[in-house]
């Protein structure tokens, strides 16, 4: 089987490799602690009718709404559906990240700092089944939220599919948090709530930083070389087959 790839210098395939490997830190250096998180309550409060408790139909046919709080960040409000679960859907409140991309979706990853999301049913009473919050700008590490009763609800702490808080109860109805700031469900929770593995550590990622900066610098003097491909073989060559068996001409095969 032959893949046919774009061939760079090395320099150029060490200098993107490179970049990719601290992306998460470099996103991560851009949160702020959690207390800082500015508090979009009131813009739940003002969604809690029409997107929270409305029929799960009328909402599911809502276009996405862009907002902006009282301190600046910015909040797209949209809703996702999922393939692989038909009997839910989720609605999104999703923080900008920090300009960090242009394409209008990727500006709302969903999981960037702040970002809130509730999963609620599809059928007829739609009643909601877990609210996620993202504290850092990481997809894997989550605070979440589920019914319990009619007093109260169920609290885990999540990062990368493991369990630092699970099924914690919290006297505090699961309705009651569609509208509750986020620090004040936290404050109830107190210790048991291990917020130092969701503070950023902005000097842990300094070199990092520097080193992107670097590497940006000299990203202009990269030049791109022909078209090419590997063979099954594992031996350059062009990416006309003739030419791909050709080369292999006269080649001892590799064991």
């Amino acid at each position: 089987m032959i893949m046919v790839m774009r061939i760079f210098s090395f320099s150029l395939i060490f200098t993107l490799f490179s970049l990719l490997i601290p992306l998460g830190g470099a996103v991560w250096a851009q949160d702020l602690p959690t207390r800082r998180i500015e508090d979009d309550s009131s813009l739940r409060i003002s969604l809690l009718d029409s997107w929270f408790k409305a029929s799960p139909g009328s909402v599911l046919a809502k276009r996405p709404e862009n907002y902006t709080l009282r301190g600046g960040s910015r909040v797209q409000v949209r809703i996702e559906r999922s393939s692989q679960n038909r009997e839910e859907f989720a609605i999104v409140l999703a923080r900008e990240q920090n300009g960090a991309f242009d394409d209008t979706r990727r500006s709302f990853p969903g999981w960037a700092q702040g970002s809130w999301i509730l999963t609620r049913r599809r059928d007829n009473n739609g009643e909601g089944s877990k609210i996620r919050v993202f504290l850092r700008s990481d997809y894997n590490t989550y605070i979440q939220f589920r019914p319990f009763n009619n007093e109260k609800c169920l609290f885990d702490v999540v990062a990368y599919d493991s369990y630092l808080v699970r099924s914690l109860p919290l006297p505090i109805p699961f309705e009651r948090l569609l509208v509750m700031p986020i620090e004040d469900v936290l404050a109830v929770a107190g210790n048991r709530f291990p917020r130092r593995y969701f503070e950023p550590e902005p000097g842990v990622y300094k070199d990092t930083r520097d080193f992107v900066t670097e590497v940006r610098s000299r990203l202009p003097a990269l030049k791109f070389r022909d078209d090419g491909a590997f063979n099954e073989m594992a031996i350059m060559c062009l990416s006309i087959p003739l030419r791909c068996r050709t080369a292999w001409r006269g080649r001892p095969r590799p064991e």
